[in-house]
């Protein structure tokens, strides 16, 4: 690395002046800016979207242990119609045969999850009334109320 001999230009609060750095060598300019600028490729969702509208999808997946030794599992999904549409049977399927999550994740994607209530309140009382063992009481009682609500 070449460093610079001339004293590197700083303002008053010490931050290099405004096109000075201090490698100039390194700094981008109109002939030194990365070969790949920008996005690098799809997002996740994108790849999702993708895949859910095909309707063949083949896959080859490495898999490498702890001690080098590697696996290639091979996969093939067909599909009459979308990967989209296949899930969604699938998902349908399972909530028929009894399967509560299947069965919540269906009726949160129809109706909209349901709004979520939890009483703020004293139970009536005010607050400023309450002593600090009854405030704690409440605070914890609200906390159990919320993790009960969390597992459902």
């Amino acid at each position: 690395m070449s460093k610079s001999k001339n004293k590197i230009e700083r303002d008053a609060k010490g931050r290099f002046k405004k096109g000075k750095s201090a490698n100039p060598d390194k700094q981008f300019s109109s002939k030194n800016q990365p070969e790949n600028a920008g996005r690098k490729g799809k997002t996740t969702t994108e790849y999702l979207q993708e895949l859910g509208k095909a309707m063949s999808i083949e896959f080859d997946i490495k898999i490498t242990n702890t001690e080098g030794k590697a696996k290639v599992r091979k996969g093939k999904v067909e599909s009459h119609s979308s990967m989209n549409e296949l899930l969604a049977n699938l998902l349908f399927a399972d909530a028929i045969q009894g399967n509560h999550k299947a069965r919540k994740e269906i009726l949160d994607r129809q109706e909209g999850r349901p709004q979520q209530r939890v009483d703020l309140t004293s139970k009536g009382k005010s607050i400023s009334s309450m002593t600090d063992e009854e405030k704690q009481n409440r605070i914890q009682e609200l906390l159990n109320k919320a993790k009960n609500k969390k597992d459902e």
